[in-house]
């Protein structure tokens, strides 16, 4: 069982909880920023999340690889899919973005526009690379 606390000190027991459930749990008021508006919707997480654990495979795979030893083109093959992978799911999380967080920071008006489209310039800058 794990504890998680919130900034004015709850503490919940949860197996398997994400933050949405915590702040339903939590007795304090959700934090300054709107989760829903924020954070990844409860479908998008659970594909994220199975796309992740898939990758996660394909890198222990290539550990064993590296361990075996294997030919070196096969080594980067296999290294070139993980980063393939990782890539659609940078994507898919930026898409989300795109069509949740930002209209939702455009609807509201300064300075929120302004810092939502920073914010954009900024992740193409930085994964654009």
């Amino acid at each position: 069982m794990n504890v998680h606390s919130c900034p004015q000190g709850c503490q919940v027991q949860y197996a398997e909880l994400n933050l949405r459930v915590f702040w339903r749990l939590c007795q304090h008021s959700e934090p300054a920023r709107s989760i829903d508006s924020i954070m990844l919707d409860e479908l998008q997480q659970q594909a994220i999340v199975t796309r992740l654990n898939r990758i996660e495979g394909q890198v222990r795979g290539i550990r064993r690889m590296v361990q075996e030893p294997r030919l070196c083109v096969e080594i980067l093959q296999q290294l070139s899919a993980a980063e393939a992978a990782l890539n659609r799911i940078s994507l898919a999380v930026f898409k989300f973005h795109v069509e949740r967080c930002v209209p939702d920071g455009l609807a509201k008006g300064e300075p929120e526009k302004s810092k939502q489209l920073a914010e954009l310039v900024d992740i193409f800058d930085r994964f654009a690379k």
